[in-house]
């Protein structure tokens, strides 16, 4: 320590003592000179020995630590100068300072009464990295605290909401529960429970003994006959047992059956389940006489019949379905669906694959289907198939499909025969018609060499009735053209006779040229319904997108159905403005447009004499809206309900298929990704309102794959 004192040895004593405290002392006088430092203090604030020696200006060991950056960036000289002012102050102070080198160093000053200041310096950096060490696991703990109970008090609401819920399903559920303690005592019940095993209100109160309501059950005969008190003590008996059950029981007085389900608890009780099964207990017994007249049907239609689960591939078949191919059940068994591939023809098994999935997918109330089969003996024989859904499972999927194989072999061989017949008929009509197309070849050589010799003829226009149809100027142009050819053959009998007369010359080029203007006036009729006709049909036979005018469109259609519109008194009125676009199929509008104005004409104005279906269309936001209407006789409501039903008319046998309707709505919801709504009332007429996106969905179509 650095004082300059003389004094005794006990004074000597004390500056020793002094020197080896742990903490730094200093003491300056009144004008802030330096009287004494210990070594401690010149250890913690690391200052050189000229500074820690009597003598020293507190300014210059407040330049020292300026400089050291002990007072942070700044001003050397400002700092010291600030510290040098609060210094002569001699005020009372304590603070902390944290050096550069992040240590802590605890400043306490008090004044002397004598002036001056005694200071001391102590290094308080591990307490007080252990009071921020205990501050930070204080915190760390009561997040970890806050988070616990926090977690806590989710699971109580969890296990809360979960209880709740659980109540909730036990009082709603369709099915009586109960919950028998170890004790054998009601400890939970819902009201189902009581209403399925009839029981009064008092004996479905928690704490009612089980051998109660045994005995209840008993006096009223539901176990049975017997003496009730050997009764109960015999279910006393099982149920002391706490064995998992499930049985069957027909109360005695209304024929009710209950399915009841008994599965022990880990802590000693029961939890039984009451189920009434007395609808599905009915509905197999109707399923079981049904299939045995079915059995009985199939006998006598020597039809085969067969089951196939669509969710597990399983497959069942009758003696008479195995017998078809030559096999018995046994032979073929087990019979999955790879049986199934094997035995159908390769080149049947898409079709097969398709009309099965259309029906899964309820596109058909029926599957049907013709395909071939492979016999034991190695030779393929024809099955017509009919089937469809029999059973579902609970979310409504398809589960089982049934039906029968009826064997056309003999029928098909039949078909086979007279397409071979026909096609033999085309034959010898192709030839007829190379060998008239070769007379008409050597009757146009004759035309131009008697038009080079004759004379100028006079030749007057026949003025023929080109019909509306194609087929008739098609029709006219062959009998035209077969008349020609018989002129030729009698003018050749003149003139190798000798007897051709000038005047028979004359007819015979007027007759040619007669009958040459007439094809080509209806070959020209023919090309110019063909051109109407060209972009309905590219449209039609095309499933191509393309962006198109609606108006024009409908102009197509009309043009197309002209000839066969003409024919009725009846008018079709467009009130389509110009300029409406959407990006579509034509093809799938045109034959929209087809069917409603056909089933308009074929159904609404039946016994009319005239009719009026109007066409009318708006575009708004991105849709159009198509309107076509009728003043025809109107539907009624039971018509209605069934208007889009597959092969439901009106008109069956008369030029009604019952698909038209179908089409429509399948062509205007997936193909057109719109919408379709029908109006009717009776005497009033008809409106069928579509509504279309001006840009068509994208999407693909789905598939089946049900391999079978």
């Amino acid at each position: 320590m650095a004082i300059d004192l003389d004094f005794g040895g006990e004074l000597t004593l004390l500056i020793q003592g002094v020197d080896q405290l742990d903490i730094g002392f200093t003491v300056f006088d009144r004008h802030l000179v330096m009287v004494a430092a210990n070594t401690r203090f010149q250890s913690l604030l690391n200052f050189p020995d000229h500074l820690c020696r009597p003598g020293a200006t507190m300014e210059d060991a407040l330049r020292h630590n300026a400089v050291q950056g002990e007072y942070g960036p700044g001003d050397v000289e400002e700092q010291v100068r600030q510290r040098l002012e609060l210094s002569r102050q001699f005020l009372h102070h304590r603070f902390e300072r944290v050096r550069p080198d992040g240590t802590i160093i605890e400043v306490c000053g008090h004044p002397l009464p004598s002036g001056g200041m005694v200071t001391t310096y102590t290094d308080v950096t591990i307490p007080r990295q252990r009071e921020q060490a205990l501050r930070d696991l204080s915190a760390e703990l009561e997040q970890r605290v806050e988070a616990r109970t926090a977690e806590l008090r989710r699971r109580e609401a969890e296990l809360a909401r979960k209880a709740a819920l659980l109540e909730s399903v036990i009082r709603n559920v369709n099915q009586g529960i109960s919950f028998v303690n170890a004790d054998l005592e009601l400890e939970l019940c819902n009201q189902k429970f009581g209403e399925l095993l009839q029981l009064p209100a008092e004996l479905c109160q928690p704490g009612v003994a089980f051998e109660e309501l045994a005995r209840f059950n008993a006096a009223r005969g539901e176990y049975g006959p017997g003496e009730v008190d050997e009764l109960v003590r015999s279910r006393m008996e099982v149920a002391k047992k706490f064995i998992p059950h499930r049985f069957e029981r027909t109360r005695p007085g209304d024929g009710v059956t209950l399915e009841i389900t008994g599965m022990p608890t880990p802590d000693g009780g029961m939890v039984s389940t009451y189920l009434d099964i007395s609808e599905r207990r009915a509905t197999e017994q109707a399923l079981r006489l049904e299939r045995e007249r079915l059995s009985s049907i199939l006998k006598g239609t020597n039809a085969g019949a067969w089951e196939f689960n669509l969710q597990t591939g399983e497959v069942r078949v009758n003696a008479r379905w195995a017998e078809m191919i030559g096999y018995t059940v046994a032979e073929l068994a087990p019979i999955t669906v790879e049986t199934l591939l094997r035995l159908c023809h390769p080149d049947d098994l898409a079709l097969a694959n398709t009309a099965i999935a259309r029906h899964v997918k309820g596109e058909t109330e029926y599957y049907r289907c013709e395909h071939r089969v492979l016999h034991k003996e190695g030779h393929w024989i024809w099955v017509t198939a009919h089937g469809q859904v029999s059973v579902r499972t609970a979310d409504g999927r398809p589960e089982w499909i049934a039906g029968a194989h009826l064997e056309i072999t003999e029928r098909k061989e039949a078909e086979r025969r007279i397409q071979e017949l026909n096609e033999t008929l085309e034959e010898r009509v192709a030839e007829r018609s190379a060998q008239l197309s070769e007379a008409m070849q050597t009757l146009h050589q004759s035309q131009e060499v008697l038009a080079r010799s004759a004379a100028k003829a006079t030749l007057g226009t026949l003025v023929a009735s080109v019909s509306h149809e194609l087929n008739t100027p098609l029709g006219n142009s062959l009998m035209t053209a077969s008349t020609c050819a018989d002129l030729a053959k009698r003018f050749q009998i003149l003139v190798e006779s000798g007897q051709l007369k000038r005047s028979d010359l004359s007819a015979f080029v007027r007759e040619i040229r007669e009958g040459s203007d007439l094809i080509e006036r209806n070959l020209h009729r023919a090309v110019e319904l063909v051109r109407n006709f060209k972009q309905v049909a590219a449209d039609q036979a095309s499933e191509q997108r393309r962006t198109f005018e609606v108006a024009a469109v409908v102009r197509e259609v009309l043009d197309t159905l002209r000839p066969s519109l003409k024919l009725h008194p009846h008018q079709v009125l467009v009130e389509i403005p110009q300029e409406i676009w959407i990006d579509s199929f034509p093809g799938a509008l045109g034959q929209v447009l087809i069917n409603l104005i056909n089933n308009a004409y074929l159904h609404a104005f039946d016994g009319r004499s005239n009719g009026c279906v109007r066409i009318a269309a708006q575009a708004q936001d991105g849709w159009v809206e198509l309107r076509i209407s009728d003043d025809g006789v109107g539907m009624p409501k039971a018509l209605l309900s069934q208007l889009f039903q597959p092969f439901f008319s009106t008109k069956i046998g008369r030029g009604g298929t019952g698909l038209g309707m179908t089409i429509v709505e399948n062509l205007v919801k997936k193909t057109l990704g719109g919408t379709l709504a029908v109006q009717s009332t009776r005497g009033v007429g008809s409106s069928f309102h579509i509504r279309l996106p001006q840009v068509a969905p994208r999407d693909g179509d789905t598939g089946f794959d049900a391999s079978i």
